[in-house]
């Protein structure tokens, strides 16, 4: 509480009179061709940091964590394309392809470099843009993720893909009910659980379909020696898709690269314990962006 308080002063005394944002929802027409909602907190002047939701998910994954994380940072969180309110284009689901549409983002927002924070699925965007557009990360927190999803026994189970390709329009409530409960280890506020069904029932089945084939082209191993973002990585001991294994992956490939596991937490531990995330994020990130050469904007 005290570390959270200090951040918050500082905050308070760097101001200097530039604005700090409650939570507020916008929308951003990109070059790449389509138009993302995001919703941006706190100092319109602090270090700005970016929040990559999971497959089937939208920036209210990151809710919890967003309304408890300090003003003293410019938290923004999009929802991808095929997600939550943003566009739903036909095809453009690789990694490569929201890679794009977030730094495109950042252009918009006048941002030239950010913190990133993935789950799941986001922490292979937040892996490719650390990749392709090193200059625009400075520190990235990685939760519930894998280098390489090609190789995942889960997803890539043939009936689990001939299943999800089987799909059509409307997806069954009760299938994406399953789904984001079968997600939880702990029990989950029942209020939030059913924020995340109705975001998900946004989600046609072209990205359930597009979206899990741009996840199973996924392998950032070869490339994860150039990542020069010092990187904290939290993993959930159930989880249900990723394993520990993929955690040593990144620990060993990413150079400057420390894990985090939480005992007795799922795949979506910012859901099950939205207040730690935020506290576990914001210390690594108050430690690491002091070593860095921080925020800057265009």
């Amino acid at each position: 509480m005290l570390f959270v308080i200090l951040t918050l002063s500082a905050a308070t005394a760097n101001a200097g009179g530039s604005p700090l944002r409650a939570l507020e929802l916008d929308r951003a027409s990109l070059p790449t061709g389509v138009t993302l909602e995001y919703v941006e907190r706190g100092w319109a002047n602090g270090p700005p940091v970016l929040f990559i939701h999971g497959w089937l998910d939208s920036r209210k994954s990151f809710q919890q964590v967003i309304n408890r994380f300090p003003l003293y940072y410019r938290s923004i969180a999009p929802s991808m394309r095929g997600h939550g309110l943003s566009d739903k284009p036909a095809s453009g689901y690789l990694m490569s392809d929201y890679a794009a549409d977030v730094v495109a983002l950042m252009d918009e927002l006048n941002i030239e470099r950010a913190h990133f924070v993935g789950h799941s699925m986001g922490t292979a965007i937040a892996q490719q843009i650390a990749i392709s557009n090193p200059e625009r990360v400075d520190c990235m927190v990685l939760l519930g993720g894998a280098a390489n999803i090609a190789d995942n026994p889960v997803l890539g189970d043939p009936e689990f893909v001939d299943f999800i390709n089987g799909l059509s329009d409307p997806v069954d409530q009760g299938l994406v009910q399953e789904f984001v409960e079968s997600l939880f280890i702990q029990p989950g506020d029942p209020l939030f659980v059913d924020l995340l069904v109705r975001e998900e029932l946004l989600v046609t089945a072209n990205t359930w379909i597009a979206g899990l084939a741009g996840l199973l082209d996924f392998n950032s191993i070869p490339d994860l020696s150039s990542i020069q973002a010092p990187t904290l990585i939290i993993f959930g001991d159930q989880d249900q898709l990723f394993s520990l294994a993929d955690q040593q992956d990144l620990l060993d490939g990413i150079p400057n690269a420390w894990l985090r596991i939480w005992p007795e937490t799922g795949h979506a531990m910012h859901w099950e314990n939205p207040t730690r995330a935020a506290m576990d994020i914001n210390r690594f990130l108050w430690r690491c962006g002091h070593n860095t050469a921080s925020h800057g904007r265009r």
